[in-house]
Protein backbone atom coordinates (compact mmCIF):
# COMPACT_ATOMS: atom_id res chain seq x y z
CA UNK A 1 0.00 0.00 0.00
CA UNK A 2 1.79 2.72 -1.67
CA UNK A 3 0.09 5.13 1.44
CA UNK A 4 1.65 3.06 3.93
CA UNK A 5 4.45 3.14 2.96
CA UNK A 6 4.94 6.85 2.49
CA UNK A 7 3.38 7.22 6.18
CA UNK A 8 6.73 5.19 7.10
CA UNK A 9 8.92 6.92 5.40
CA UNK A 10 7.61 10.34 7.17
CA UNK A 11 7.63 8.57 10.37
CA UNK A 12 11.39 7.78 10.25
CA UNK A 13 12.25 11.53 9.38
CA UNK A 14 10.18 12.54 13.20
CA UNK A 15 10.74 9.64 15.32
CA UNK A 16 13.83 8.05 13.95
CA UNK A 17 14.19 4.38 11.57
CA UNK A 18 14.83 2.06 14.44
CA UNK A 19 11.78 3.46 16.59
CA UNK A 20 9.64 2.79 13.19
CA UNK A 21 11.71 -0.39 12.53
CA UNK A 22 10.50 -1.76 16.29
CA UNK A 23 7.21 -0.31 17.19
CA UNK A 24 5.39 0.80 13.38
CA UNK A 25 6.95 -1.43 10.40
CA UNK A 26 5.63 -4.94 12.15
CA UNK A 27 2.00 -4.19 11.83
CA UNK A 28 -0.12 -5.43 9.53
CA UNK A 29 -2.26 -3.78 7.19
CA UNK A 30 -5.24 -6.98 6.84
CA UNK A 31 -7.66 -5.35 4.87
CA UNK A 32 -8.42 -1.36 3.48
CA UNK A 33 -11.08 0.08 1.33
CA UNK A 34 -11.71 3.71 0.70
CA UNK A 35 -12.98 4.70 3.89
CA UNK A 36 -11.09 2.37 6.54
CA UNK A 37 -8.08 0.57 7.07
CA UNK A 38 -7.70 -2.47 9.81
CA UNK A 39 -4.53 -2.86 11.29
CA UNK A 40 -3.47 -6.09 13.00
CA UNK A 41 -0.59 -5.18 15.91
CA UNK A 42 1.88 -8.05 17.80
CA UNK A 43 -0.12 -7.19 21.28
CA UNK A 44 -2.27 -5.07 23.66
CA UNK A 45 1.07 -2.87 24.58
CA UNK A 46 2.22 -2.29 21.08
CA UNK A 47 -1.85 -1.20 20.37
CA UNK A 48 -1.24 0.87 23.54
CA UNK A 49 2.14 2.32 22.08
CA UNK A 50 0.92 2.87 18.51
CA UNK A 51 -2.48 4.48 20.26
CA UNK A 52 -0.30 7.22 22.17
CA UNK A 53 2.74 7.87 19.37
CA UNK A 54 1.90 6.97 15.92
CA UNK A 55 -2.24 7.57 15.88
CA UNK A 56 -2.52 10.85 15.69
CA UNK A 57 -0.02 11.49 12.96
CA UNK A 58 -1.81 8.93 11.09
CA UNK A 59 -5.09 10.25 11.10
CA UNK A 60 -3.70 13.63 9.40
CA UNK A 61 -1.75 11.83 6.74
CA UNK A 62 -4.84 9.10 5.63
CA UNK A 63 -6.99 10.54 3.75
CA UNK A 64 -9.31 9.36 0.53
CA UNK A 65 -9.58 11.31 -2.86
CA UNK A 66 -12.41 13.33 -1.46
CA UNK A 67 -9.86 14.24 1.70
CA UNK A 68 -11.80 13.01 4.52
CA UNK A 69 -10.43 11.14 6.92
CA UNK A 70 -9.85 7.31 6.55
CA UNK A 71 -10.76 5.77 9.73
CA UNK A 72 -8.06 3.33 11.30
CA UNK A 73 -9.36 0.12 13.01
CA UNK A 74 -7.63 -2.19 15.04
CA UNK A 75 -8.18 -6.15 15.42
CA UNK A 76 -7.83 -7.40 18.65
CA UNK A 77 -5.04 -9.25 19.41
CA UNK A 78 -5.09 -12.57 20.42
CA UNK A 79 -4.30 -12.64 24.51
CA UNK A 80 -1.68 -14.63 25.33
CA UNK A 81 -2.10 -17.96 27.74
CA UNK A 82 -0.34 -16.94 30.45
CA UNK A 83 1.33 -19.60 32.72
CA UNK A 84 0.67 -20.24 36.43
CA UNK A 85 4.60 -18.60 37.21
CA UNK A 86 3.35 -14.97 35.42
CA UNK A 87 0.25 -15.46 37.75
CA UNK A 88 2.55 -15.46 40.61
CA UNK A 89 4.36 -12.97 39.79
CA UNK A 90 1.79 -10.27 38.81
CA UNK A 91 2.34 -7.32 41.94
CA UNK A 92 1.37 -3.78 42.04
CA UNK A 93 3.79 -2.36 44.47
CA UNK A 94 1.76 0.58 45.69
CA UNK A 95 4.00 3.54 46.02
CA UNK A 96 4.98 3.72 49.73
CA UNK A 97 3.99 6.41 52.16
CA UNK A 98 6.53 8.49 53.87
CA UNK A 99 5.20 8.23 57.98
CA UNK A 100 6.88 11.97 58.19
CA UNK A 101 4.28 13.35 56.10
CA UNK A 102 2.35 13.93 58.96
CA UNK A 103 -0.68 16.74 59.47
CA UNK A 104 0.96 17.46 62.45
CA UNK A 105 4.44 18.12 60.51
CA UNK A 106 2.63 20.17 57.75
CA UNK A 107 3.08 23.93 57.93
CA UNK A 108 -0.04 25.49 56.46
CA UNK A 109 0.72 28.41 54.41
CA UNK A 110 -0.87 31.87 55.97
CA UNK A 111 -2.00 32.30 51.98
CA UNK A 112 -3.78 29.21 52.52
CA UNK A 113 -7.79 29.25 53.83
CA UNK A 114 -9.32 26.14 52.59
CA UNK A 115 -7.02 23.19 50.96
CA UNK A 116 -5.83 22.22 54.68
CA UNK A 117 -9.60 22.99 56.48
CA UNK A 118 -11.09 20.86 53.28
CA UNK A 119 -8.68 17.69 54.20
CA UNK A 120 -8.39 18.00 57.80
CA UNK A 121 -12.30 17.65 58.13
CA UNK A 122 -12.35 14.40 55.61
CA UNK A 123 -9.24 12.89 58.05
CA UNK A 124 -11.06 14.10 61.57
CA UNK A 125 -7.86 16.23 62.23
CA UNK A 126 -7.82 19.32 64.79
CA UNK A 127 -6.18 22.01 63.27
CA UNK A 128 -6.00 23.35 66.59
CA UNK A 129 -5.71 20.21 69.20
CA UNK A 130 -3.56 18.43 67.00
CA UNK A 131 -5.41 15.24 67.26
CA UNK A 132 -7.51 13.10 65.50
CA UNK A 133 -11.30 11.73 65.60
CA UNK A 134 -13.76 9.63 63.60
CA UNK A 135 -13.03 10.44 59.31
CA UNK A 136 -15.74 11.67 57.79
CA UNK A 137 -15.28 10.33 54.26
CA UNK A 138 -19.23 8.52 53.52
CA UNK A 139 -21.29 10.15 51.12
CA UNK A 140 -18.50 13.21 50.70
CA UNK A 141 -19.81 16.93 49.72
CA UNK A 142 -16.71 16.99 47.12
CA UNK A 143 -16.04 14.30 45.00
CA UNK A 144 -13.51 14.19 43.12
CA UNK A 145 -11.23 17.17 45.23
CA UNK A 146 -8.72 18.04 43.25
CA UNK A 147 -5.25 19.85 45.03
CA UNK A 148 -3.00 21.79 42.13
CA UNK A 149 -0.21 23.90 43.11
CA UNK A 150 3.52 24.41 42.19
CA UNK A 151 6.57 21.88 42.71
CA UNK A 152 7.12 22.45 46.48
CA UNK A 153 3.43 23.67 47.77
CA UNK A 154 3.33 20.14 49.80
CA UNK A 155 0.82 18.42 47.71
CA UNK A 156 2.59 15.18 47.73
CA UNK A 157 2.68 15.55 51.40
CA UNK A 158 -1.34 16.59 52.37
CA UNK A 159 -1.95 13.04 50.07
CA UNK A 160 0.46 10.83 51.86
CA UNK A 161 -0.79 12.18 55.28
CA UNK A 162 -4.17 11.89 54.11
CA UNK A 163 -3.87 8.29 53.01
CA UNK A 164 -1.87 7.46 56.26
CA UNK A 165 -3.85 8.81 58.79
CA UNK A 166 -7.36 6.87 57.21
CA UNK A 167 -5.53 3.78 57.04
CA UNK A 168 -4.50 3.94 60.89
CA UNK A 169 -8.28 4.48 61.01
CA UNK A 170 -8.86 1.22 59.44
CA UNK A 171 -10.11 2.49 56.20
CA UNK A 172 -8.43 0.88 52.61
CA UNK A 173 -7.29 3.89 51.28
CA UNK A 174 -5.29 3.54 47.72
CA UNK A 175 -2.74 6.09 47.22
CA UNK A 176 -0.82 5.70 43.96
CA UNK A 177 1.61 8.17 42.62
CA UNK A 178 0.25 8.63 38.43
CA UNK A 179 3.46 7.24 37.38
CA UNK A 180 2.72 3.83 39.06
CA UNK A 181 -0.98 3.52 37.63
CA UNK A 182 0.83 3.57 34.41
CA UNK A 183 3.24 1.62 35.23
CA UNK A 184 1.23 -1.21 36.86
CA UNK A 185 -1.23 -0.79 33.75
CA UNK A 186 1.29 -1.98 31.31
CA UNK A 187 2.64 -4.73 33.08
CA UNK A 188 -1.10 -6.35 33.50
CA UNK A 189 -1.57 -5.71 29.64
CA UNK A 190 1.83 -7.43 28.77
CA UNK A 191 1.10 -10.45 31.17
CA UNK A 192 -2.47 -10.52 30.08
CA UNK A 193 -4.28 -9.91 33.59
CA UNK A 194 -6.14 -6.27 33.64
CA UNK A 195 -9.02 -8.43 35.45
CA UNK A 196 -6.52 -8.69 38.11
CA UNK A 197 -5.32 -4.73 37.51
CA UNK A 198 -8.70 -3.62 37.59
CA UNK A 199 -9.85 -5.53 40.87
CA UNK A 200 -6.39 -4.07 42.55
CA UNK A 201 -7.10 -0.55 41.37
CA UNK A 202 -11.18 -0.44 42.22
CA UNK A 203 -11.53 -2.25 45.73
CA UNK A 204 -10.57 0.23 48.03
CA UNK A 205 -12.91 2.79 50.25
CA UNK A 206 -11.21 5.38 48.72
CA UNK A 207 -8.99 6.17 45.59
CA UNK A 208 -5.80 8.86 46.15
CA UNK A 209 -3.83 9.59 42.73
CA UNK A 210 -0.54 11.89 43.14
CA UNK A 211 0.49 14.29 39.85
CA UNK A 212 -2.28 13.27 37.46
CA UNK A 213 -0.46 15.75 34.68
CA UNK A 214 1.56 12.87 34.19
CA UNK A 215 -1.95 10.99 32.67
CA UNK A 216 -1.81 14.31 29.75
CA UNK A 217 -0.74 12.26 26.14
CA UNK A 218 -0.90 9.08 27.29
CA UNK A 219 -4.76 7.94 25.91
CA UNK A 220 -3.95 4.35 26.86
CA UNK A 221 -3.52 4.89 30.25
CA UNK A 222 -6.71 7.96 30.35
CA UNK A 223 -8.85 5.41 29.18
CA UNK A 224 -8.45 3.00 31.88
CA UNK A 225 -8.32 5.93 34.41
CA UNK A 226 -11.30 6.93 33.38
CA UNK A 227 -13.24 3.54 34.11
CA UNK A 228 -11.30 3.56 37.50
CA UNK A 229 -12.87 7.24 38.19
CA UNK A 230 -16.22 5.89 37.13
CA UNK A 231 -15.86 2.98 39.47
CA UNK A 232 -15.24 4.88 42.26
CA UNK A 233 -17.74 8.01 41.63
CA UNK A 234 -20.92 5.19 40.99
CA UNK A 235 -19.94 3.95 43.89
CA UNK A 236 -19.71 7.09 46.07
CA UNK A 237 -16.48 6.70 46.90
CA UNK A 238 -13.97 9.41 47.15
CA UNK A 239 -11.31 10.47 44.85
CA UNK A 240 -8.55 12.51 45.73
CA UNK A 241 -5.90 14.03 43.05
CA UNK A 242 -3.46 16.22 42.58
CA UNK A 243 -1.54 18.06 40.22
CA UNK A 244 0.54 20.96 39.17
CA UNK A 245 -2.05 22.48 37.48
CA UNK A 246 -5.60 22.95 37.86
CA UNK A 247 -7.83 20.54 35.42
CA UNK A 248 -9.09 22.72 32.64
CA UNK A 249 -5.11 24.14 32.30
CA UNK A 250 -4.02 20.08 31.71
CA UNK A 251 -2.98 19.65 28.02
CA UNK A 252 -3.54 16.64 25.93
CA UNK A 253 -5.87 15.46 29.11
CA UNK A 254 -9.65 14.02 27.35
CA UNK A 255 -12.16 16.62 27.65
CA UNK A 256 -14.57 14.11 29.28
CA UNK A 257 -11.66 13.09 32.13
CA UNK A 258 -11.22 17.01 32.95
CA UNK A 259 -15.11 17.15 32.85
CA UNK A 260 -15.19 14.69 35.99
CA UNK A 261 -12.14 16.46 37.63
CA UNK A 262 -14.53 19.53 37.78
CA UNK A 263 -17.50 17.85 39.58
CA UNK A 264 -16.29 18.27 42.79
CA UNK A 265 -13.82 20.61 44.01
CA UNK A 266 -10.42 22.25 43.01
CA UNK A 267 -8.16 23.46 46.07
CA UNK A 268 -5.41 25.80 45.51
CA UNK A 269 -2.36 24.87 47.31
CA UNK A 270 -0.14 27.59 47.90
CA UNK A 271 4.00 27.81 48.51
CA UNK A 272 5.37 28.81 51.49
CA UNK A 273 6.40 32.54 51.73
CA UNK A 274 9.71 33.70 52.33
CA UNK A 275 8.77 34.88 55.71
CA UNK A 276 7.11 31.26 56.24
CA UNK A 277 9.99 29.53 55.17
CA UNK A 278 12.49 29.62 58.28
CA UNK A 279 9.80 28.00 60.36
CA UNK A 280 10.28 25.01 57.59
CA UNK A 281 14.08 25.08 58.37
CA UNK A 282 13.78 24.58 61.41
CA UNK A 283 10.85 21.91 61.95
CA UNK A 284 13.88 19.88 59.67
CA UNK A 285 16.97 21.37 61.33
CA UNK A 286 15.21 18.98 63.91
CA UNK A 287 14.34 16.45 62.12
CA UNK A 288 17.56 15.69 60.52
CA UNK A 289 19.22 16.60 63.67
CA UNK A 290 21.31 18.71 62.53
CA UNK A 291 23.17 21.95 63.55
CA UNK A 292 24.02 24.67 61.10
CA UNK A 293 25.52 28.38 61.95
CA UNK A 294 23.37 31.41 61.78
CA UNK A 295 25.57 32.38 58.64
CA UNK A 296 24.48 28.85 57.32
CA UNK A 297 21.05 29.29 57.54
CA UNK A 298 20.91 32.55 56.49
CA UNK A 299 22.66 31.59 52.93
CA UNK A 300 20.33 28.10 52.56
CA UNK A 301 17.21 30.73 53.17
CA UNK A 302 18.48 33.26 50.54
CA UNK A 303 19.71 30.96 48.29
CA UNK A 304 16.51 28.06 48.56
CA UNK A 305 13.43 29.96 47.76
CA UNK A 306 11.12 26.86 46.97
CA UNK A 307 10.26 24.51 49.90
CA UNK A 308 11.38 21.48 48.07
CA UNK A 309 14.83 22.60 47.25
CA UNK A 310 15.56 23.68 50.72
CA UNK A 311 14.32 20.21 52.11
CA UNK A 312 16.59 18.87 49.10
CA UNK A 313 19.46 21.00 50.28
CA UNK A 314 18.95 20.31 53.96
CA UNK A 315 18.59 16.67 53.33
CA UNK A 316 21.87 16.50 51.60
CA UNK A 317 24.00 18.36 54.42
CA UNK A 318 22.30 16.22 56.95
CA UNK A 319 24.11 13.17 54.86
CA UNK A 320 27.29 14.79 54.60
CA UNK A 321 27.42 15.89 58.11
CA UNK A 322 27.13 12.83 59.37
CA UNK A 323 29.84 11.15 57.41
CA UNK A 324 32.53 13.04 59.16
CA UNK A 325 32.48 14.20 63.34
CA UNK A 326 33.25 17.54 61.79
CA UNK A 327 31.45 20.85 61.52
CA UNK A 328 30.27 21.79 57.50
CA UNK A 329 31.92 25.31 57.19
CA UNK A 330 29.65 27.46 55.45
CA UNK A 331 32.11 27.25 52.32
CA UNK A 332 31.56 23.77 52.33
CA UNK A 333 27.73 24.03 52.72
CA UNK A 334 27.89 26.64 49.47
CA UNK A 335 29.96 23.56 47.78
CA UNK A 336 27.59 21.15 48.34
CA UNK A 337 24.49 22.70 47.42
CA UNK A 338 25.99 24.36 44.86
CA UNK A 339 24.47 21.92 42.08
CA UNK A 340 21.31 20.55 43.79
CA UNK A 341 17.76 21.94 42.34
CA UNK A 342 17.09 25.18 43.21
CA UNK A 343 21.07 26.22 43.99
CA UNK A 344 22.70 28.85 42.35
CA UNK A 345 23.89 27.12 38.72
CA UNK A 346 20.08 26.26 38.81
CA UNK A 347 18.01 29.59 39.34
CA UNK A 348 16.84 31.26 36.55
CA UNK A 349 18.73 34.18 34.99
CA UNK A 350 16.94 37.62 35.41
CA UNK A 351 15.86 39.52 32.54
CA UNK A 352 18.10 41.58 32.46
CA UNK A 353 21.09 39.09 32.43
CA UNK A 354 19.10 37.56 29.39
CA UNK A 355 19.28 41.26 27.94
CA UNK A 356 22.49 41.93 28.28
CA UNK A 357 24.37 38.48 27.39
CA UNK A 358 23.08 39.19 24.06
CA UNK A 359 23.72 42.85 23.69
CA UNK A 360 27.20 41.67 24.69
CA UNK A 361 27.30 38.22 22.42
CA UNK A 362 26.66 40.13 19.22
CA UNK A 363 27.82 43.20 19.67
CA UNK A 364 25.37 45.44 20.02
CA UNK A 365 23.84 48.34 22.10
CA UNK A 366 20.94 47.22 24.26
CA UNK A 367 19.01 50.34 23.09
CA UNK A 368 19.40 49.33 19.29
CA UNK A 369 17.75 45.60 20.46
CA UNK A 370 14.92 47.14 23.04
CA UNK A 371 14.28 49.79 19.89
CA UNK A 372 12.45 50.39 16.59
CA UNK A 373 15.70 49.82 14.40
CA UNK A 374 14.42 47.21 11.44
CA UNK A 375 18.14 46.40 10.03
CA UNK A 376 18.42 42.44 10.16
CA UNK A 377 21.80 42.95 12.66
CA UNK A 378 19.54 44.55 15.24
CA UNK A 379 16.10 42.09 14.57
CA UNK A 380 17.76 39.20 14.47
CA UNK A 381 19.43 39.54 17.65
CA UNK A 382 15.99 40.95 19.08
CA UNK A 383 14.44 37.65 17.76
CA UNK A 384 17.15 35.34 20.08
CA UNK A 385 16.47 38.06 23.09
CA UNK A 386 12.19 37.32 23.20
CA UNK A 387 12.86 33.85 22.09
CA UNK A 388 14.97 33.12 25.65
CA UNK A 389 12.75 35.43 27.85
CA UNK A 390 10.02 32.94 26.41
CA UNK A 391 11.85 29.91 27.09
CA UNK A 392 13.90 30.48 30.14
CA UNK A 393 11.66 32.50 32.35
CA UNK A 394 8.11 31.35 30.99
CA UNK A 395 7.43 35.66 30.22
CA UNK A 396 3.90 35.98 29.37
CA UNK A 397 3.66 37.65 25.68
CA UNK A 398 2.58 40.77 26.77
CA UNK A 399 5.17 41.26 28.98
CA UNK A 400 7.96 40.61 26.81
CA UNK A 401 6.23 43.08 24.17
CA UNK A 402 6.27 45.67 26.77
CA UNK A 403 9.94 45.27 26.91
CA UNK A 404 10.26 45.70 23.29
CA UNK A 405 7.89 48.32 22.99
CA UNK A 406 5.24 46.03 21.18
CA UNK A 407 2.64 44.28 20.95
CA UNK A 408 2.20 40.74 21.60
CA UNK A 409 1.39 39.19 18.22
CA UNK A 410 4.67 41.07 16.79
CA UNK A 411 6.46 39.21 19.46
CA UNK A 412 4.57 35.76 19.44
CA UNK A 413 5.99 35.72 15.47
CA UNK A 414 8.95 36.59 16.52
CA UNK A 415 9.22 33.64 18.91
CA UNK A 416 7.61 31.58 16.20
CA UNK A 417 10.67 32.47 13.51
CA UNK A 418 13.26 31.61 15.69
CA UNK A 419 11.21 28.26 16.94
CA UNK A 420 10.79 27.10 13.21
CA UNK A 421 14.88 27.79 12.81
CA UNK A 422 15.43 25.17 14.93
CA UNK A 423 13.38 22.90 13.58
CA UNK A 424 15.53 23.32 10.91
CA UNK A 425 18.61 23.06 12.27
CA UNK A 426 19.60 26.59 10.92
CA UNK A 427 23.47 26.90 12.27
CA UNK A 428 23.20 30.41 12.62
CA UNK A 429 20.59 29.97 15.07
CA UNK A 430 21.52 27.10 17.02
CA UNK A 431 25.06 28.08 17.22
CA UNK A 432 23.72 31.77 18.93
CA UNK A 433 21.66 29.98 21.23
CA UNK A 434 24.57 27.18 22.48
CA UNK A 435 26.72 30.59 22.73
CA UNK A 436 24.32 32.41 24.93
CA UNK A 437 23.40 29.16 26.94
CA UNK A 438 27.26 29.28 28.13
CA UNK A 439 27.09 32.75 28.71
CA UNK A 440 23.65 32.87 30.68
CA UNK A 441 24.75 30.11 32.77
CA UNK A 442 28.44 31.71 33.50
Amino acid sequence: MHLWDQFLEKLESEIGKDTVDKWVRPVKIVRFDACNIYLQLQDSFQKIWFKEHVLHRAEKLFLNHTLRPIKIHFNEPAPSAASPSFTQSLEFPYDTLDPQFTYTSFIMPQADTITLPVLSELVGFNLVQKNFSVPKIDAPLYNPIVIFGEEGSGKSHLLSATALALQKAGIQALYVKAESFTEHMIKAIRMGHMNAFRSAYRSSDLLIVDSIEHFCNKSATQEEFFHTFNSYHSAGKLILLSSRLPPKKLSKMEPRLISRFEWGITLSLPLLSKKELPLLLLKKLALFNLSLPREATQYLLATFENPKALVKALETLSYKKHLSSKPLSLEEIKTITSSLPGGPSHQKPSPEKILHAVAESFQKDLKDILGKTQTKDAVFPRKIAMYLLRQKLRMPYMKIGDLFSRDHSTVMSSIQCISKAIEKRESEVLSSLESLERKIAG
